[in-house]
């Protein structure tokens, strides 16, 4: 082996141990039960990817669903409880991704509201003001989810309806992801960052930001997209986003 051929794998090693301590997300599961099955399962994928989960039980759901079958499948010595009120701050600190299998209609509102009186909507929104990635399950909260087939949406107030969806939009706009169970891998395979470059990267692109808010997450994405991020002076750049915008070389242009 050459001294290229050394250094080579001296950096190579060092991009893999970087990107494994990048590989930590808090799981929060709320009250809904409705894509919580499937959620184990891509969850369970992600720990094979070596992800460090760590999960977190808000009140509702340490009754609604079962903590003990969440350890013994998540192979987890330990889950956080919102009850206990304890160690929230550890839980989150050091995470790349905030990850919400079962939200419900309940949380929803909350954040869209901008509500923070518990302590998981605390944590949650203080996601999307630091601008942590974050995604969430629309099946326990979308009341026209294919899985609510139980709802007679018939008998809906039409004006009812709209607002529901209106708080999912407000969610989209604060920058988070909204999927369904079974997108829980992708999705974080998606919008985290790799170290690993092409040899011959491909040529930047101009892409025209339309989001009111730019988070650690756009630009994540944008750097893995090689995209030069096009604003309009209105938009508003996160710390986190600034931050990891001239760690990662993303130009950002306000035009």
């Amino acid at each position: 082996m050459n001294n290229d051929q050394f250094i080579k794998s001296i950096v190579e090693e060092v991009l893999l141990k970087l990107e494994e301590r990048m590989k930590i997300a808090v799981v929060v599961f709320t009250g809904g039960a409705l894509g919580f099955y499937e959620s184990i399962t891509q969850l369970k994928k992600l720990q094979e990817e070596g992800w460090e989960l760590r999960v977190l039980l808000s009140i509702s759901a340490e009754y609604a669903l079962k903590p003990e079958m969440i350890k013994e499948e998540l192979h987890l010595d330990n889950i956080y409880l919102e009850r206990t009120n304890d160690g929230l701050r550890n839980i989150y600190f050091g995470s790349q991704m905030i990850i919400v299998p079962t939200l419900t209609l309940n949380t929803a509102v909350k954040l869209s509201l901008g509500v923070a009186d518990t302590p998981i909507s605390n944590l949650l929104s203080y996601g999307i003001i630091s601008g942590t990635p974050m995604i969430a399950c629309r099946d326990a909260c979308d009341l026209q989810h294919p899985l609510r087939n139980d709802i007679q949406l018939e008998k809906v107030p039409p004006a009812y309806l709209n607002r529901m969806a209106q708080h999912l939009c407000n969610l989209e706009s604060y920058g988070i992801h909204l999927i369904d169970s079974p997108q829980i891998y992708e999705e974080v395979k998606k919008r985290t960052f790799s170290l690993k470059k092409d040899v011959e990267p491909p040529l930047k692109q101009r892409v025209q930001f339309r989001k009111r808010i730019l988070t650690r997450g756009d630009v994540i994405e944008a750097c893995d997209n090689r995209s030069v991020l096009v604003l309009n002076q209105q938009t508003i750049i996160t710390p986190l986003a600034k931050e990891t915008a001239r760690d990662f070389a993303v130009e950002i242009i306000i035009d």
